[in-house]
């Protein structure tokens, strides 16, 4: 699958640093992408985040794999 989305990348607006940046997250993280979207599947509901090296929150602008890093912890602590 991750080929399909390399490809697809290749052709938009994403350097191949931005990619490989991208690919890493979602091994790391063991999340889902699409082309546009990291996604974090809860029980529940899924979270679609951008695909930018850092998001706006409140305000501020947060580096995602923060951003990640903190969704991850807040599920972690509601699973147990």
């Amino acid at each position: 699958m991750n080929e399909k989305i390399n490809h697809h990348f290749e052709n938009k607006k994403y350097s191949p640093e931005d990619i490989k940046f991208f690919n890493n997250l979602v091994e790391k993280y063991h999340i889902k992408q699409t082309s546009e979207y990291l996604i974090i599947s809860q029980v529940d509901k899924e979270i679609y985040i951008h695909k930018w090296r850092k998001i706006l929150i409140n305000g501020e602008w947060v580096k995602i794999e923060d951003h990640l890093k903190k969704i991850l912890s807040n599920k972690d602590e509601h699973e147990t």
